[in-house]
């Protein structure tokens, strides 16, 4: 597509009876730059692809041997990944645009994006580099897998937006954890990996398990806040209201009682 367009050009001025020769020198010299750069910069950004497609490789390989208390760790970097591999796929965007538009001043703004992601690969790759060391040291105990183990392994797997493992990790923890304190909150996040799915049925149940049988809980109020959104989304327009209605009347002062009185504005 960069050969096409430079074809063009070079084509539009060959015909134009109106271009100096001076013009002429200046567009060949700026056409040069251009493809020089963008070269130049599509060639960073396949080398950087490769090099997250190797740090996934070598996370892949860990994650069956790293030690019980690196899991979160683990589950950072896999999160840290996604995030570059976002940037990498703006970054061939921008490429693209710039091959088109012709803009040099953009060229800086590239560069400094691309020096961006080298640096948290830099720093991706040394963490994975410890971590090989770890799982390499038997002498390093086993933490306990208690219920706040289990917990935040499945709130780190949410975290980094793994939401069908995070609800199977939820829901193991219920069942292996049922007088935990932590059990409310559970069952809210449960709610949450449906709700981040579009499962708006599924998360009604799960959010109701936090109103009906932990009333005390301080998650009570962020469940029916999104029990009544989830309402709104399939539809049932009165069962929201009515919740939306339960939280300006039980929890006038908490965080989602200005939510709650927006969302009934706009249903009106």
């Amino acid at each position: 597509m960069r050969v096409k367009l430079l074809i063009l050009l070079i084509l539009s001025i060959f015909l134009s009876s109106c271009v100096t020769d001076e013009q002429f020198q200046r567009t060949q010299n700026n056409i040069y730059y251009l493809g020089s750069t963008t070269s130049k910069l599509q060639m960073r950004t396949t080398q950087l692809e490769k090099r997250v497609s190797k740090l996934e490789e070598k996370v892949d390989r860990l994650e069956s041997k790293i030690l019980a208390e690196q899991k979160l760790k683990f589950n950072e970097i896999y999160t840290e990944l996604a995030t570059i591999k976002n940037q990498l796929k703006d970054q061939a965007y921008l490429e693209k645009k710039l091959s088109r538009s012709g803009d040099q001043g953009s060229t800086e703004v590239t560069q400094e994006a691309i020096k961006d992601i080298y640096t948290k690969l830099y720093n991706l790759e040394n963490q994975i580099s410890s971590l090989q060391k770890g799982s390499e040291n038997k002498n390093i105990p086993q933490v306990v897998k208690d219920d706040r183990y289990f917990y935040k392994n499945a709130y780190s797997l949410f975290t980094a937006g793994k939401y069908d493992k995070a609800e199977k990790a939820f829901t193991e923890f219920i069942n292996k954890f049922p007088k935990s304190r932590l059990i409310p909150n559970a069952y809210y996040w449960l709610g949450e990996t449906f709700f981040k799915r579009k499962m708006y049925e599924k998360a009604i149940i799960n959010y109701d398990e936090v109103i009906v049988k932990y009333p005390k809980s301080p998650k009570v109020p962020a469940a029916l806040l999104k029990q009544g959104i989830s309402f709104m989304r399939i539809g049932e327009k009165d069962g929201a209201k009515l919740i939306f209605k339960k939280i300006l009347k039980d929890y006038p002062r908490s965080p989602q009682a200005m939510y709650a009185k927006n969302y009934l504005k706009n249903l009106k």
